[in-house]
């Protein structure tokens, strides 16, 4: 009865660690890194991404799509991109959303209050 007792114990401690945002985070950090990219940021809504990106700006998101802005990338000005929201992969959790620009790979995790995370694979 103990032993059932202990392994319930565990089972629900486990729980409670994979499903916090802590935990998430470091596992989003650790399949980043591992492919040679890193955490750029936290952006709120009008937003620039760091340099050297920073000619994109995070204009919001809505259920299914990321808004971002280019503002003097590759001399075009005012370009707009959608980027439709994932789906589920093996690789990211689901609702994060992936696309390339220059012919480099970004991820963006939905955060709090409409700001969202920002990765380089």
């Amino acid at each position: 009865m103990v032993g059932i007792k202990v392994v319930f114990l565990v089972l629900s401690v486990l729980c409670f660690i994979f499903s916090t945002p802590l935990f998430t985070q470091s596992w989003m950090d650790a399949v980043v890194f591992a492919g040679g990219g890193g955490f750029l940021g936290e952006l709120e809504v009008g937003a620039r991404f760091p340099e050297p990106y920073s000619c994109l700006s995070y204009q919001g998101n809505a259920r299914f799509a990321l808004f971002l802005k280019s503002d003097g990338c590759e001399g075009k000005v005012d370009d707009w991109f959608v980027v439709p929201k994932r789906d589920a992969k093996p690789k990211y959790p689901n609702g994060y959303y992936e696309f390339q620009f220059n012919s480099e790979l970004f991820i963006v995790e939905p955060a709090e209050f409409s700001k969202v995370r920002i990765y380089k694979e």
